[in-house]
């Protein structure tokens, strides 16, 4: 779906970025607004995860600096790679070119989360 000028999209003309996490400002699939914002809300894509889910919490620490953030399961990816993350996270921990290559340790709390994701916390 493209943002549309006259259907009040925050960028017209670019894509909507989706996920499973929602603002709950409103339930239209083609307002930006919709979603979490990507660039300013640390959030991880919840792969096969034994007793994890959407919405449960986890601590991403980057290996070479020690740098970390917390982040919530705020949408899904298939399979059981973990690592998929929002801008959110490059941006704070691992913003130089190239730096999402390096290390990073997962520390994940199961059943942290509410279960569900209506409103994602931002």
């Amino acid at each position: 779906m493209v943002q549309l000028a006259e259907m009040g999209g925050v960028e017209p003309g670019f894509y909507v970025s989706q996920c499973s996490a929602t603002t709950g400002v409103t339930n239209d699939a083609w307002d930006q607004r919709r979603y979490v914002d990507a660039s300013t809300v640390p959030y991880a894509a919840l792969p096969n995860l034994p007793h994890v889910r959407l919405g449960d919490f986890g601590l991403i620490i980057r290996n070479s600096t020690g740098d970390s953030i917390g982040f919530f399961f705020g949408d899904t990816v298939a399979g059981s790679h973990l690592g998929e993350c929002s801008g959110a996270v490059k941006l704070e921990i691992a913003s130089e070119r190239n730096a999402e290559d390096e290390g990073f340790s997962f520390i994940v709390f199961p059943g942290s989360g509410t279960g569900t994701l209506s409103q994602a916390p931002v």
